[in-house]
């Protein structure tokens, strides 16, 4: 059978357009939006949702955060929206579901106090589980009882040295704006540590235990603790240590009065509406 000749027809195309093919097939090519020139590189608009994300999170430790003057420091973590509440609260975090009895006296009370949670730790006991404790005071502390006891906060802490590496963070970013000449980036990034400082100053706090009344007998005050799986808890003590972390009530003593805090707090809200403007106008975003 003869071979059959298909023709061709050359077809002539314009330099824009292999071109303009090429930039399509390199872009294709590419995994990342950074890669097509028509988008600008990234976009980092969507990032300011993080804050949420961790907000739930200092939420809950803002009352542990604010009872140590460290948080003062003018610093841009943790959130600083987390700490605008309407109210302090106004004793420690208990545990509930935890029947607390003091054998001799009689007293009961279904929940662990904060301290004595911190010692005991409840939530890791296994069932049906029994420990035994023998605490007591030292001398030092029985003299000064007449007085309140006042907790302090551990230096070396883990919000202590946080609130510290936030610290040299937030003003090596504000450094680095001055250095740059970026005056708007500077402003925003020192009113955000300025709002922090400002909402913590008025939830500056610190824990006091109950006090016994002055009895010159050493009276027993053994303490039993009962969680809802069954586990049990034995405290051999007097009844100044049952009095103070398990039956009385732990108070958190603030500095500043309640009219005060309010207006702080109203000032950091202002302070956080404004800095985020100053920041969103800097001059990494405009170039």
């Amino acid at each position: 059978m003869p071979h059959m000749l298909v023709p061709f027809q050359a077809v002539h195309r314009p330099s824009s357009q292999l071109r303009r093919s090429r930039v399509m097939l390199r872009e294709s090519a590419c995994w990342f939006q950074e890669c097509g020139e028509q988008h600008g590189g990234w976009h980092l608009d969507v990032i300011s949702l993080l804050a949420v994300i961790g907000e739930s999170i200092i939420a809950d430790q803002a009352q542990v955060i604010t009872s140590s003057w460290a948080c003062l420091l003018p610093r841009l973590v943790p959130a600083p929206q987390a700490f605008l509440r309407a109210e302090r609260p106004r004793r420690l975090p208990a545990v509930p579901g935890v029947t607390v009895r003091n054998i001799v006296g009689g007293t009961q009370v279904e929940e662990l106090n904060y301290f004595a949670n911190v010692i005991h730790e409840v939530e890791k006991l296994n069932n049906e589980e029994i420990h035994v404790y023998d605490i007591g005071l030292e001398q030092a502390y029985k003299d000064s009882r007449k007085e309140q006891h006042v907790v302090p906060a551990n230096e070396l802490s883990p919000p202590h040295i946080l609130s510290f590496i936030s610290f040299l963070v937030t003003w090596g970013l504000f450094t680095a704006a001055c250095i740059l000449h970026d005056g708007t980036a500077a402003l925003g990034v020192a009113v955000l540590a300025l709002q922090s400082s400002v909402c913590c100053a008025a939830w500056l706090w610190q824990p006091v235990l109950a006090v016994r009344r002055p009895n010159p007998e050493d009276l027993p005050g053994d303490i039993a603790i009962r969680t809802r799986g069954g586990a049990f808890v034995i405290i051999r003590c007097n009844e100044d240590v049952a009095r103070q972390l398990y039956v009385g009530e732990e108070i958190a003593k603030y500095y500043l009065h309640p009219d005060l805090a309010k207006i702080m707090t109203g000032l950091a809200t202002v302070l956080l509406m404004v800095s985020p403007s100053h920041l969103c106008h800097t001059r990494v975003w405009a170039e």
